[in-house]
């Protein structure tokens, strides 16, 4: 018998845990209040649709995205090294998590985006690019690294690839603006 009772923070948790495990267009609105123990007409209570759902999860994506990793990048009173070294744990820890598709890379993968979710995306990953941009030189090399971390990205979205971090983080370090 399902709980009587969930709030809006449970239901995107939840729904962040299963489109990260099943993607989301496998998830459906009955999978999300299995696990969160309600009927999926509860659900609806606090979302009018799967999309609207989709919407308030990519916003708690980014939220736990700026304040744990973009925020890193951009603390210039951290030495360099240690912004480097924490921006990539932080974002392997609250993104990639388990060596997965990070979400918003499923996101712009799915082919039933609407442009309210693809705009979202599109501001999550011009952000990413340029917290990592106050990290590396604007010489050559690092506009090189840069190409290659967005071919990176475009990579694993077109192959649903799963993101190592290590050689990105290696290169960024070689290439990390001189303090």
């Amino acid at each position: 018998m399902p709980k009587h009772k969930t709030s809006r923070d449970e239901i995107i948790q939840n729904s962040l845990k299963l489109f990260e495990e099943l993607g989301y267009a496998n998830t459906s609105v009955k999978d999300i209040g299995d696990e969160c123990g309600v009927y999926k007409g509860s659900i609806y209570h606090f979302f009018p649709t799967k999309l609207a759902l989709l919407e308030a999860v990519f916003d708690h994506y980014y939220d736990i995205s700026e304040k744990e990793v973009f925020r890193v990048a951009w603390n210039i009173s951290l030495p360099h090294a240690v912004r480097i070294d924490t921006y990539f744990e932080n974002y392997k820890k609250n993104i990639v998590k388990n060596s997965r598709i990070p979400l918003y890379i499923e996101l712009i993968s799915e082919s039933r985006l609407t442009i309210e979710v693809g705009k979202l995306a599109d501001i999550y990953l011009r952000d990413f690019l340029k917290s990592l941009q106050t990290l590396i030189n604007h010489d050559e090399h690092g506009k090189r690294l840069m190409h290659l971390i967005i071919g990176y990205h475009i990579s694993a979205i077109r192959e649903r690839n799963t993101i190592d971090l290590s050689d990105i983080r290696t290169l960024t370090h070689t290439f990390a603006v001189v303090e």
